[in-house]
């Protein structure tokens, strides 16, 4: 009789091990990831990734002040604690399962303005606190840049310190000339000419100019921008692009639009092919 509760141990012993191992492992440590994202007026959804039982801090940099959020696509809305003026904490609802997305609206202002968050439920790596700045195009009254990027477009190539050798695209009815790209601080100021094509061509005009930026992680966003154009007696039209840059892009691309122009983004970085539209 006493060894009976010798047999029971060693019975529960070998329960354990004949069970599968799955079973007995514990689940594994959620990572909590600090990262800075951007955000510019007309961009796709800030996407951040969450989990049941933990919050996200999310503190907005050169944003309206917080006033309140809403759901917009999903089942249930999150718990939303604003921290400050520019910040606040959000995590899902508990039965928020893994793969499930929710769309809400953050109400900024004055002056009014709505930044939409896709909310992606994970189970290994989750957002702890994310950096969410704001780019907009900078104005010519900020820090008198309309006169810094005149200047830009008066100087001499061979007056730049930074100069993209050799950048040439080529459209039916038109031809840029990227001439100089000089970033100072988080502004970038390009430089290119406009060449029109064939005989007796005037001024070629120039809808719009665009400037794409490839990201850490592969994600692309388009920023906004100050176009600056100096006026010349010449066929040709100079311009210089003033726009806010994120910290560490990895290659900008750059598209004009206009009748006869090159399709597309093309890099401004050598090497590389043009990038799809």
């Amino acid at each position: 009789m006493r060894s009976a509760p010798w047999t029971a141990l060693i019975l529960f012993l070998l329960a354990l091990s004949s069970s599968p191992a799955e079973a007995r492992e514990l689940p594994a440590a959620r990572v909590l990831q600090q990262r800075t994202a951007y955000w510019a007026l007309g961009t796709a959804p800030v996407e951040l990734h969450v989990a049941p039982g933990s919050a996200t801090t999310v503190r907005l940099e050169a944003f309206p002040e917080l006033r309140s959020l809403e759901l917009t696509e999903g089942r249930s809305t999150p718990q939303f604690h604003p921290i400050d003026a520019a910040s606040f904490s959000i995590s899902p609802p508990g039965d928020f399962a893994v793969g499930e997305r929710a769309l809400v609206t953050v109400k900024l202002g004055p002056p009014e303005l709505s930044l939409s968050l896709l909310l992606v439920s994970r189970k290994d790596v989750v957002d702890g606190e994310v950096r969410l700045v704001r780019l907009r195009a900078p104005t010519p009254e900020e820090l008198d840049v309309d006169a810094v990027a005149r200047l830009l477009s008066a100087t001499p190539q061979e007056g730049i310190s930074l100069a993209e050798e050799g950048l040439m695209l080529q459209g039916s009815k038109v031809r840029v000339h990227v001439e100089s790209i000089l970033r100072l601080g988080s502004r970038m100021f390009l430089t290119f000419v406009l060449h029109a094509v064939g005989r007796n061509s005037g001024p070629w005009k120039l809808d719009r100019a665009r400037l794409r930026v490839l990201l850490e992680g592969g994600s692309q966003m388009e920023v906004p921008l100050l176009l600056v154009f100096s006026p010349t007696k010449q066929v040709q039209r100079r311009y210089t692009l003033v726009a806010p840059l994120p910290e560490r892009p990895l290659r900008l691309f750059l598209a004009v639009e206009g009748a006869g122009a090159p399709e597309g983004f093309f890099p401004l970085s050598s090497g590389g092919e043009r990038s799809s539209p």
